[in-house]
């Protein structure tokens, strides 16, 4: 209803405080209901703010800024190392060196379970960069090694998927380096 809270302090300082809490309840749900009665008054009427968010929602509001701030990170540390890699889950991941930069897409389907997703992106990048591959193939086998071990529970690639796996990263080596 067309109220602008930052001219009221107080009130704003509610919305921040309700905004903080729904962030953090996001990150183990799908959704959160914001419940801030007598926000404030328009008109001499309390006013009350109740909405349901979603993750999918907050993300959407919250995309540019982060965006903004993975790629100014990527940026600052790609001046300090020689090779800066950022993960971003869902949204694959970026590598920067030289001033170049690149962008991996997140490979794997619904998530099951994220736990050991950074350890086998790792590896696979790793091991990717000690057979000679470029940083984009490297990435690539990070980002399949990691889509691999979401689609189960606990931190392992499942054995019988070990021998896919070697024919994927034959042909992401086989591939054109970038």
């Amino acid at each position: 209803n067309n109220m602008d809270l930052r001219k009221d302090p107080m009130a704003y300082a509610r919305l921040v405080e309700a905004a903080e809490k729904a962030k953090c309840e996001l990150s183990t749900t799908p959704s959160t209901e914001i419940n801030l009665p007598y926000i404030t008054v328009m008109d001499g009427v309390p006013q009350m703010l109740v909405m349901t968010l979603t993750r999918a929602k907050f993300e959407q509001l919250t995309k540019k800024y982060t965006d903004a701030v993975v790629d100014c990170a990527v940026k600052a540390l790609e001046k300090q190392v020689h090779v800066a890699l950022v993960t971003l889950g869902k949204d694959g991941s970026l590598i920067g060196s030289e001033g170049k930069f690149y962008h991996v897409d997140a490979e794997g389907g619904k998530p099951v379970d994220t736990t050991g997703a950074g350890d086998n992106f790792a590896a696979g990048f790793l091991y990717g960069q000690s057979v000679g591959a470029s940083l984009v193939q490297s990435a690539q086998i990070g980002s399949m090694l990691s889509g691999y071990v979401i689609d189960v529970v606990g931190p392992q690639v499942p054995a019988d998927k070990w021998e896919q796996i070697k024919l994927k990263v034959k042909t992401i080596l086989a591939g054109t380096k970038d």
